[in-house]
């Protein structure tokens, strides 16, 4: 009998912890997943995610690491997801390259003075980092044909360029937002508004 109980808690525990491979919400709440939500356990990410499928409404949960932390899932479907809290917003989309080869990639905005600015990381089924995708450097958010007219003092009018990723899981794509433009006095047809990367192979390779 006590082997049988054993057997049994072994194969509900098990259940519990089984990621369907296009299911972005059981990577969301798998215990190894802490790293994709910073600041919450599993407890905290099953909580958010059962209210919002039961209340059918943004539901929020306070992350105990922070209690006056509020989070909320903003969107979900079966390959990408929208959790959101005070200043951050985190997105998580499942990647497919190839039928075999999944990427969890995780894009956290920031907002910064009004202006928003996102860091992506992504990770195989396993939870380990593959890498990180590096924002657009100065001269590739500048338009091609500018790019040897442009004054040198462009820099110092245009300090920096923030900008705000968008997962696209179908095509696999990352793109980043331009959202500095408007906040100088440079005309915006100087720069890009968005720049993209696609995977390829075995990495992420800016798109033409």
């Amino acid at each position: 009998m006590k082997k049988l109980i054993l057997l049994i808690t072994g194969f509900v525990a098990a259940l519990t912890l089984t990621v369907r491979a296009g299911v972005v919400a059981d990577f969301f709440v798998h215990p190894d997943a802490d790293e994709l939500v910073p600041f919450t356990d599993r407890d905290n990410r099953l909580d958010l995610l059962e209210y919002y499928r039961t209340e059918g409404v943004e539901s929020r949960v306070a992350p105990a690491a922070f209690p006056t932390s509020i989070l909320k899932i903003t969107a979900l479907s079966d390959t990408a997801m929208t959790v959101e809290g005070k200043g951050v917003t985190i997105d998580i989309a499942l990647f497919t390259p190839a039928p075999s080869d999944t990427l969890v990639v995780v894009a956290t905005t920031f907002d910064i003075g009004g202006r928003k600015d996102s860091n992506v990381e992504y990770f195989d089924t396993d939870f380990h980092s593959k890498g990180r995708i590096p924002a657009p450097t100065y001269t590739e958010w500048i338009v091609p044909a500018q790019r040897r007219k442009v004054p040198a003092l462009l820099a110092e009018s245009v300090p920096f360029i923030t900008s705000r990723a968008v997962l696209d899981p179908a095509a696999c794509r990352v793109t980043f937002v331009n959202t500095a433009v408007t906040r100088f006095a440079e005309p915006e047809n100087v720069f890009l508004p968005s720049v993209s990367y696609r995977f390829v192979k075995d990495k992420f390779k800016p798109e033409k």
